[in-house]
């Protein structure tokens, strides 16, 4: 890293503080079991941030929306393959009895 210290302009920086990314030296330097940071100020507002919008990088949060999308694409490319199934040659009575889609479509006046 060449650049030096935000606070000590002779000390070469050593990390950037995880929360403002701003160059921090040894002696500046805060650990936590979240990351590096340059102030106690950077690391409550941190963990502020992470609880507000749930640690992605830690998975704890997110992904519901797509499951449930993903258990409808199933569903209706589960229903369209039935369809195509009863209707197919030669057609299978039993499919059409749980053909879905067929029942919304082949009503003929």
């Amino acid at each position: 890293m060449a650049k030096n210290c935000i606070n000590h302009a002779n000390a070469p920086a050593i990390t950037m503080c995880t929360q403002c990314h701003k160059p921090i030296c040894q002696s500046c330097t805060m650990v936590t079991p979240k990351g590096r940071f340059c102030s106690s100020e950077c690391s409550i507002l941190h963990k502020e941030i992470t609880t507000k919008l749930g640690d992605v990088r830690g998975g704890k949060k997110g992904g519901g929306a797509l499951k449930v999308i993903f258990v409808i694409l199933v569903i209706v490319a589960a229903a369209f393959l039935v369809h195509f199934a009863a209707h197919g040659k030669p057609a299978d009575h039993i499919l059409k009895k749980v053909d879905v889609i067929g029942r919304f479509i082949d009503k003929t006046p």
